[in-house]
C-alpha cells in the first residue's frame, strides 16, 4: 500500500511540474474537493477549479516574465 501511494504522490508532483493538467485530472475521482478554508478563508474548491485557476495563474506569469524581459532588453539598450 505505501508503495502505491508514493507512486501516486511523485506522478502528481511530476504532472504538476510538468503542466499536464489532463493527465493530473485523471489521477482523481470525481468529486474531489481541497478545502484550505482554515489557512486562506473563502470557499472549498474543487480539483478542476484549481487546475483552472492554475492554467491561468501560469499563462498570465509566463506573459509577465516576456513583457519584462522584453523592457529589460529595450532599457539596457538606450543609452542614458
Amino acid at each position: 500500500m505505501a508503495k502505491i501511494l508514493i507512486v501516486a504522490t511523485v506522478k502528481m508532483m511530476v504532472l504538476t511540474d510538468e503542466k499536464r493538467w489532463q493527465d493530473l485530472r485523471s489521477l482523481f475521482a470525481n468529486p474531489i474537493v481541497i478545502d484550505y478554508t482554515s489557512l486562506t478563508g473563502g470557499q472549498p474548491a474543487t480539483i478542476d477549479s484549481i487546475i483552472d485557476r492554475t492554467t491561468i495563474t501560469t499563462a498570465i506569469t509566463a506573459a509577465t516574465r516576456r513583457a519584462t524581459a522584453a523592457a529589460n532588453t529595450t532599457t539596457e539598450t538606450i543609452p542614458l
